[in-house]
């Protein structure tokens, strides 16, 4: 009985530390289907951009916030990994909510040329742009830095 106990215990322990690891989409404005993951579920309420499982292509937009179960969200990073090899990613806006672009967030996306950095980031983790093959201009804060 006290092994069925301990096992229950874990099961409930696992299932509240995985509440903020669900990955949900969302359709923006220009019909692109976004997938984020929630990183704070009290308010502020904030969202990461995450891993499309059939990979991100052309221009996207991603939105400052986004509503989800009657919530309003921030979007508030970029996950690691989040575009990682997207060859058919051609450009990407970010909002100024952005504030931490997470590691490889953009590696392998051999079609991306340019990138704005958005003027709120705080944090750009290792490798973000590794193997971008033909990104050949970078701005940040709106300043070209290429």
């Amino acid at each position: 009985m006290k092994k069925l106990y301990i096992v229950l215990f874990a099961i409930i322990l696992g299932i509240s530390f995985n509440t903020n690891a669900q990955t949900f989409s969302v359709v923006n404005g220009d019909g692109d289907t976004i997938y984020y993951g929630i990183i704070s579920s009290v308010a502020p309420y904030k969202v990461e951009v995450r891993a499309h499982p059939n990979k991100y292509s052309g221009d996207i937009t991603i939105p400052s916030s986004i509503l989800y179960n009657g919530i309003n969200y921030s979007v508030t990073k970029i996950g690691a990994g989040a575009f990682y090899y997207n060859p058919n990613l051609t450009s990407i806006n970010l909002p100024t909510s952005i504030t931490n672009i997470g590691n490889v967030a953009f590696t392998r996306c051999s079609a991306l040329t340019k990138f704005t950095i958005p003027e709120n980031i705080t944090q750009i983790g290792t490798g973000v742009f590794s193997d971008c093959t033909i990104l050949d201009t970078l701005y940040f804060n709106a300043t070209n830095c290429s």
